[in-house]
């Protein structure tokens, strides 16, 4: 088979993905092989899909629109009737390749004319950076494929089109919806298809944290439909191969049942798929593993149900005066200021499951009703919570306009007037680096700052800028008067007159109490009404710089709990001693 015969088709399905598409589309088009073509089946995008698709401006790319009705398998199978090539590559629309993907694989293929399937490595992109290589091929035969699981990626498969249809392409039973690859690569195995494996990272695979439960579920019933098909078939059936069927079942329940863990859905709902799992395999290990972190969580919970009987109960059982502030934070009438920073857009979907979940088990407070409790004119009741994000970055304009104002929630902003002031992209990443202390490969392209339009539309909507100092100075290691009132003080003025508003908050930068002197501190105090760290602790009526809990989107909404009701400030006993130190000095 000649290479100039090997052109190829990429059959792209997509849905509301256009913020990805276009990174997508254009590694196709900055491929060193030109002899492709794209279809792209749209399932009717309510987004910018089409404008994305249009804007590539070359004849190569075909759009399709086709209603899969959540069926991905169907939208794949109508591109590939509308592919010419004798080759189909399939590239997910989130998902993106590098420039020399097709070069190498169509080589390949040219060379090796009774390979059917052909697959590569992959990065996986999380976090808006590459975290670890992604290695398929451990097992390639009908028998190690079926027992050993999915040991291949749809968007690093290119595959002849005549081996697609002597199996009818990917199924499109609903009961099959979202293992249809998988069901695939077993049935193309079955044949005999000869696969291949490249060992050449040739594409990033990305993953977004859009996990829900129901979601979580699905998947794991439709895992246990794909088994139900394969072994129903399966011979022999001796003790051997049963138990690696049961074992099967066994991981998929387990890996749902820690989906659903790290998810932050209920005890019972998580112990449900793990008890499965130990049930078809005791000896699972893992599955025990996950089993007592669960456990674990729900006797935290239990702790947090029952804090105010532990509160009033362990000092007197314990005749300890010193208990009494150990055990403080479990009272029923307590307040808390939790602490965020730069929200990335793979977060999103974490940071709204985290506000949702605070918003129904705790009392969110805004900044208005922070100030009467602040100054005496209110109490606190129950568990509240106030909002506060620091550095003043672009992302927290996005969280307060798409997440945090549907769900009628205000909340603080520390801003640094210089960053906001910062006119070009060199500066800015300039100010990242010297100032905010970020690591040149944590500053990803969306990091930026708000600008005044943002932070005027902030205070229209509710919400409080306060100052985060100048220039994000460590204030402690300001020896010059004039620089230390330049980082305070200037920094409200400018704020004041830029936004036509009385600044009456002020945050410290880097948090710790390290970055904190009596100077600053009475500098702080004098222009300021309201003054924050970033030491962990409960709201203290009697103190007047108050703690904060930095808090967490990567390990679910129990642990942003864990947090939010002072599960880390017993390691800063000592920090807020140092501090109530040097206030009681300073009055």
């Amino acid at each position: 088979m000649m290479i100039h015969e090997l052109s190829v088709s990429i059959v792209i399905p997509t849905y509301n993905q256009a913020q990805y598409l276009k990174i997508c589309l254009q590694s196709i088009l900055d491929q060193t092989r030109p002899d492709w073509e794209v279809i792209i089946v749209n399932n009717f995008s309510n987004d910018d899909t089409i404008d994305v698709v249009q804007s590539m401006k070359d004849e190569r790319f075909t759009l399709v629109n086709f209603a899969n009705k959540g069926i991905i398998g169907a939208a794949r199978n109508e591109g590939v009737r509308h592919a010419r090539a004798e080759l189909i590559a399939f590239l997910d629309s989130d998902d993106w390749w590098e420039t020399n993907k097709l070069e190498i694989v169509l080589n390949y293929v040219n060379e090796h004319a009774d390979v059917d399937l052909v697959c590569h490595d992959e990065w996986l992109y999380a976090r808006n950076k590459k975290t670890k290589v992604l290695k398929y091929g451990a097992q390639f035969d009908y028998k190690k494929l079926l027992f050993k699981g999915n040991a291949l990626s749809t968007s690093a498969v290119t595959l002849k089109k005549n081996s697609l249809l002597r199996v009818n392409g990917f199924s499109e039973e609903p009961c099959l919806a979202g293992v249809e690859d998988y069901d695939l690569w077993l049935r193309l195995a079955r044949k005999s298809c000869k696969m291949v494996f490249l060992h050449d990272v040739l594409g990033y695979f990305r993953i977004h944290d859009d996990s829900f439960s129901a979601k979580i579920e699905k998947h794991c019933a439709h895992v246990t439909c794909l088994f139900d098909r394969h072994f129903r078939d399966w011979q022999p059936k001796n003790i051997y191969y049963r138990f690696l069927m049961r074992n099967c079942y066994a991981n998929a329940n387990r890996m749902c049942g820690k989906m659903l863990m790290k998810n932050g859905d209920p005890y019972r709902q998580v112990s449900k798929y793990l008890r499965r799992a130990i049930s078809y395999n005791p000896f699972s290990w893992k599955a025990w593993v996950h089993m007592c972190v669960c456990l674990g969580r729900l006797m935290w919970e239990m702790l947090m149900r029952f804090r105010h009987v532990l509160a009033y109960s362990l000092p007197f059982l314990l005749g300890l005066k010193r208990c009494r502030s150990v055990v403080n934070p479990l009272l029923n009438n307590s307040l808390s200021i939790l602490l965020y920073h730069d929200i990335p857009n793979h977060l999103f979907d974490s940071f709204r499951a985290q506000m949702q979940f605070l918003q129904k088990h705790y009392q969110l407070i805004t900044p208005n009703e922070f100030e009467q409790i602040a100054r005496g004119d209110k109490t606190v009741v129950g568990h509240q919570l106030l909002l506060s994000f620091d550095d003043g970055f672009k992302s927290n304009f996005h969280v307060a306009k798409e997440i945090l104002t549907p769900l009628n929630i205000k909340a603080l902003f520390f801003v640094p007037p210089s960053f906001v002031d910062c006119a070009d992209r060199v500066m800015q990443i300039a100010f990242m680096q010297n100032r905010l202390r970020l690591r040149a490969m944590d500053i990803s392209g969306d990091m930026a700052p708000m600008s005044w339009d943002d932070l005027r539309w902030l205070i229209r909507s509710g919400h409080t800028i306060g100052s985060h100092t100048m220039t994000h100075a460590c204030l402690s290691k300001i020896i010059s008067p004039e620089e230390l009132f330049y980082e305070v003080a200037q920094s409200k003025k400018i704020l004041e007159a830029q936004l036509q508003q009385s600044i009456e908050h002020f945050a410290y930068p880097l948090g710790d109490v390290d970055s904190i002197n009596s100077v600053a501190l009475s500098l702080a105090l004098k222009h300021y009404r309201y003054v924050y760290s970033g030491v962990r602790g409960n709201y203290c009526a009697r103190s007047r710089v108050f703690y904060r809990e930095s808090m967490d989107l990567g390990l679910g909404v129990h642990y942003a709990r864990f947090l939010a009701e002072g599960g880390l400030r017993f390691h800063y006993r000592r920090a807020r001693e140092k501090l109530d130190s040097m206030m009681e000095k300073l009055c």
